[in-house]
């Protein structure tokens, strides 16, 4: 059977179409990738979250992504603060009533 590997890294994603036996797993796919297997690694098919030992069917688009460096949520806040956006400071519902205290 054949799947697609993406492997998500912090300067970018690889693809590689990878060739496998039937019933195999996450485990053994990123064997065959080449790939370690570490506690930060997340895993999940077609955007799903699975584990290492979830069986793979044929044509299924496998991601490996690395540990987040930052939070998303974080992120996005500093980025607004950048860029001057009020409805951060306001949240911007209720008219202002719930203000983010430390902006």
């Amino acid at each position: 059977m054949r799947i697609t590997l993406v492997h998500i890294t912090r300067t970018g994603a690889t693809t590689e179409t990878l060739t496998l036996e039937a019933e195999s797993t996450v485990a053994m796919a990123l064997q065959k990738a080449g790939l370690t297997l570490t506690p930060e690694l997340g895993f999940s098919v077609w955007g799903r979250r699975v584990t290492k030992d979830t069986v793979l069917e044929a044509d299924a688009r496998l991601e490996v992504a690395d540990a987040l460096i930052i939070d998303p949520k974080t992120r996005r806040d500093r980025r607004a603060l950048e860029q001057g956006d009020v409805r951060l400071l306001t949240r911007g519902r209720h008219k202002g009533k719930h203000r983010k205290l430390n902006a």
